[in-house]
């Protein structure tokens, strides 16, 4: 039977309280709230994607505190955006794999990330499949191939440690940290440039925090990411007005 198929099994089997998935979503005031004040409780059965197969899964709402316990990750497109031309290093990816693997950690609840590390180790046949390839490859002696093939070789090889060493589908794990994360209840996406360098000039002037100066419903663990973001919009901002008036401009004037 397909791993998911047991996992879905397994999942569905404990959904007996529907008052769960019934819970009504509380409107929150504007501000900072934790995702359990925005979603209206602690708990909720969540469809997640499982290698694209849908599975209802119990996951729990995570404070600031557990949030910031599992890792560095932001939900802000310009603080990704100032890196976005750099390519990863392999320290860097095992760093975001790491927090995203100890978010669904803590966020799963039925099954547990335990029990569904327990059924694909037992049982996944494509984890088996992937040790074996990644097992083959690590026999080839880089030394007898022409340099771009061993880079190929290592970006494959790497692909494959990481497949082997995080069982969950990059689908589940992008899914849970998003909604971890709150992704899909707070306004921190809708914030633009302009609006984070306003805040930042108007929290300069009243010796305040530019999160002061900005509108919306937002989890409480935005709050230090998006002052973190006005900032350094404001110093940006400054740093290209002055190389602006540094230029030495020729014309036909006088």
């Amino acid at each position: 039977m397909n791993l998911f198929n047991k996992i879905v099994e397994r999942a569905v089997d404990r959904v007996i309280d529907r008052r769960l998935a019934d819970v009504k979503k509380i409107q929150p005031k504007e501000g900072y709230n934790s995702t359990e004040a925005i979603r209206g409780a602690l708990f909720h059965w969540v469809l997640v994607p499982f290698n694209g197969i849908p599975v209802w899964c119990k996951l729990r709402c995570l404070n600031q505190t557990q949030l910031e316990s599992c890792g560095a990750v932001t939900l802000i497109n310009l603080l990704q955006d100032a890196t976005a031309n750099v390519v990863p290093s392999p320290k860097d990816m095992i760093g975001i794999r790491n927090t995203q693997e100890e978010i669904c950690r803590q966020v799963l609840i039925n099954p547990s990330f335990d029990e569904i590390m327990k059924i694909i180790t037992g049982e996944d046949l494509i984890v088996a499949r992937t040790t074996a390839e990644l097992e083959d490859l690590k026999k080839i002696d880089p030394k007898t191939l022409p340099a771009s093939k061993r880079k190929e070789l290592e970006e494959e090889l790497f692909r494959l440690e990481l497949a082997v060493a995080y069982l969950l589908p990059e689908d589940a794990l992008g899914f849970l940290t998003s909604w971890a994360l709150g992704q899909d209840v707070s306004d921190i996406k809708k914030v633009s440039e302009d609006q984070y360098l306003r805040a930042a000039i108007l929290a300069e002037k009243g010796g305040d925090n530019p999160t002061d100066h900005i509108n919306g419903c937002f989890v409480d663990r935005d709050k230090g990411d998006m002052d973190m973001c006005a900032w350094n919009v404001l110093a940006q901002h400054r740093e290209r007005n002055k190389k602006g008036s540094e230029r030495n401009w020729v014309g036909g004037g006088k």
